[in-house]
């Protein structure tokens, strides 16, 4: 062999044995964080939480970069009542998208608080891609710290990303929430979208920073590699079998439509099925009929993906979230 073919069978060696190491680096970086998995335990009075929303609505009007439709909503009946829903928009979305929905069950009797994620209704492009994942774990917290106020019996509604953080919520705040209903939850991403093998290592490279931001669209547009990796880190530090009994649920639903493109619709069914088991809570998963050709975001309903279906929905997900249980 000549010495140069010798320096390139070296060199593609080399780069041989980095790539499977880098590769094994990938599958073995621990995705557990302390931060993710901490909750405060605070819970606000009625008027400590009339007063923090206040000060919030305040803050958020002040703030010019921060598109007015997309400010935190409060649906409140001048008192702390029976019962209060904590409603979690999706990612990329704010408080609006959930303005319909609340209205019903305001309707209902129940208080219902509808929080801002940060860095979300944005008029600049792509500013959500800054949230990290300690971000939307506090974020949630403080969100269930204030809705505790707001009624006897509180529980958690989200869709999309906020399934993700409905049930950590769920699973950190079982001191305050009892009911769980989680819509088009962005557990795991559609295999079309990501193969099951590619998300240990999207998860790491992302949601460390180790590579730059990419979006799913030109300009900004669309998702941010760097924010969906934050969530799926949020769901790689939801509770472990043994903790999981420590859980205080009394009812667990979930619906999707079976066109939904973003995600696993199998693993939107059996995480909140397993909440459920270690609950003793009655569980239901409901599928949008698959003539109605619904897509991801199912609440909103001057979205396309909803098309015109959102007073049907919506009498549904009151039955799925008002489940009757044994507790």
């Amino acid at each position: 062999m000549s010495r140069i073919k010798k320096i390139v069978v070296v060199i593609a060696i080399g780069l041989i044995t980095s790539v499977t190491t880098g590769s094994i680096a990938l599958y073995l970086w621990p995705l557990q964080d302390p931060s993710l998995i901490t909750a405060s335990g605070q819970k606000l009075s009625y008027a400590e939480v009339k007063t923090a929303f206040t000060e919030t609505h305040q803050q958020e009007k002040a703030d010019q970069n921060l598109k007015s439709a997309c400010h935190s909503k409060l649906y409140d009946h001048g008192q702390k009542t029976d019962k209060a829903i904590l409603m979690l928009h999706g990612y990329t979305a704010c408080p609006d998208q959930f303005n319909s929905l609340a209205e019903t069950f305001f309707n209902l009797g129940y208080n219902v608080y509808i929080p801002l994620t940060p860095y979300h209704g944005q008029f600049e492009a792509g500013v959500h891609s800054n949230v990290t994942a300690k971000d939307l774990v506090h974020y949630t917290d403080s969100a269930v710290a204030m809705t505790a106020g707001l009624g006897n019996e509180v529980g958690v509604i989200g869709l999309s990303g906020g399934g993700v953080l409905a049930t950590w919520a769920a699973e950190y705040r079982n001191d305050v929430i009892t009911r769980l209903l989680v819509l088009a939850p962005f557990y795991q991403p559609n295999t079309n979208k990501a193969p099951v093998w590619q998300l240990k290592p999207f998860t790491v490279l992302y949601g460390f920073k180790i590579l730059p931001d990419r979006f799913t669209k030109p300009n900004k547009e669309g998702f941010s590699y760097h924010a969906l990796a934050q969530y799926m880190r949020v769901v790689e530090n939801y509770k472990d079998e043994k903790m999981l009994n420590q859980l205080n649920l009394h009812s667990v639903a979930v619906a999707v439509s079976p066109h939904d493109p973003e995600i696993d619709l199998s693993k939107a069914a059996t995480i909140p099925a397993h909440l459920a088991q270690h609950s003793h809570a009655p569980f239901q998963t409901y599928t949008i009929p698959d003539e109605w050709q619904l897509g991801h975001d199912i609440v909103s309903p001057e979205g396309e993906d909803i098309k015109g279906r959102s007073s049907e929905l919506y009498k549904t997900y009151v039955t799925l979230y008002e489940m009757k249980s044994d507790h």
